[in-house]
């Protein structure tokens, strides 16, 4: 008669056992170091400056190794409960409910599959398929896939340790190394950093790290290179229109994108030199006109010049002498402005052009009314009048003194 096959054990179970086992030696290490901390505090010396930080320490330790131990535990009645839990019978249909389907395949399935052993008492549990509440599918498979590599690397021997990790290292960096390359290629350099500071974090020795890192500083430099060689020449077009306000913040904004770079920093100094010198031979030749033009007693064009020249340069010290010859350049403006607008009204009147005449006399008047014209045109306004609606009278001399 052969013996009974054994009963298979179930995954979780192994496990559990795995975790109280780990809990009894967290327990044990506490309790040795209790005991350690009690042989130390029997020969603790009160004069002695560094034996409180000892003692705290190894308190410490202890209350790690009880949490650790409490923990474990605490783990290993959760997932026992959990199995408990998926091992009890389903309640019984209703009695509405349509018929169940027979527990056991046809015959025809039954001989082509293998039975299952009439002595196992305790169902095998899916870990991915168990659900807690607070805990999303997700991250049970998470814990449970810890969990079994805990358990596996506790089964491994020394040598199959290292093989180990020496295979999960490689698959670490040849995971970052394809996540960096894109990252270079599309120039968000930033995001490929955190990448290689993250696996040189973990394993710092690894020769792709360092090659990583330079191929990170290679391509930023080439980036680099492009960029400046780009927004020079963008900036010279700009110089060479005189459009300084905007070649200005080209290399400003260069500057802020690269504010270590050389070339930067001169494109920067280079656009604000041929800036302040174009700026200063420009003021130079306009304050220039601004006298020729008062030379020859064009007093409107000087005023007008004078008042562009102000707004332009207002800080400069020509300008400062500008504002206060402005009243002078004004005053004569109007004078001229005036003995034009008389000259136009007599040669209106001279050639029958009443009308006209009489129009531009109410506007000097109205424009200038405390001017000598304005005062010798009110008195001849009525006769310009009868002259504008009787075109056939004799023709009169219109004498303006100021």
């Amino acid at each position: 008669m052969n013996p009974p096959n054994p009963t298979p054990e179930p995954a979780s179970s192994a496990l559990s056992r795995t975790l109280r086992v780990l809990a009894v030696l967290s327990a044990l290490l506490a309790l040795t170091a209790a005991f350690a901390g009690v042989l130390d505090v029997s020969s603790f010396n009160p004069a002695e400056v560094f034996a409180w930080p000892r003692i705290a320490r190894l308190a410490g330790w202890c209350l790690a190794a009880v949490s650790i131990c409490g923990a474990l535990l605490g783990l290993a009645a959760l997932i026992d409960a959990t199995r408990r839990t998926a091992s009890m019978p389903a309640p019984p249909p209703p009695a509405s409910a349509p018929a169940a389907q027979p527990a056991f395949p046809p015959d025809d399935a039954r001989t082509s599959a293998p039975s299952p052993n009439p002595r196992s008492s305790e169902p095998v549990i899916d870990d991915t398929m168990v659900t807690l509440p607070g805990i999303s599918p997700t991250q049970w498979q998470e814990l449970m896939a810890l969990i079994h590599d805990i358990r596996d690397n506790l089964l491994l021997n020394d040598a199959e340790r290292v093989e180990k990790r020496t295979r999960v290292v490689e698959e670490d960096v040849s995971r970052a190394i394809s996540v960096v390359r894109p990252l270079l290629e599309d120039g968000q350099f930033v995001q490929a950093r955190q990448v290689i500071q993250e696996i040189a974090r973990r394993y710092p020795k690894h020769p792709e790290v360092h090659r990583m890192t330079e191929q990170l500083d290679e391509a930023r430099r080439r980036a680099e290179e492009a960029d400046v060689s780009a927004y020079t020449k963008r900036a010279e077009e700009l110089m060479s229109i005189s459009a300084w306000d905007r070649a200005t913040s080209v290399a400003a904004e260069l500057l802020d994108r690269h504010p270590n770079n050389e070339n930067a920093t001169q494109l920067a100094a280079r656009v604000r030199r041929e800036r302040d010198l174009f700026r200063a031979e420009q003021a130079k030749r306009m304050y220039a006109e601004v006298e020729r033009l008062s030379r020859r007693r064009r007093w409107r064009d000087a005023l007008e010049a004078a008042r562009v020249y102000v707004e332009r340069f207002p800080d400069t010290h020509e300008a400062q002498i500008l504002r206060v010859q402005m009243t002078t350049l004004e005053a004569n403006a109007e004078i001229q402005e005036r003995q034009a607008l008389e000259q136009q009204i007599t040669d209106f009147a001279k050639h029958g052009r009443y009308i006209e005449a009489y129009n531009l006399a109410l506007h000097l008047i109205q424009t200038y009314p405390e001017s000598p014209q304005a005062d010798a045109l009110r008195k001849q306004l009525t006769r310009l009048k009868e002259l504008a609606h009787n075109p056939d009278a004799t023709p009169a001399r219109v004498k303006v003194d100021g």
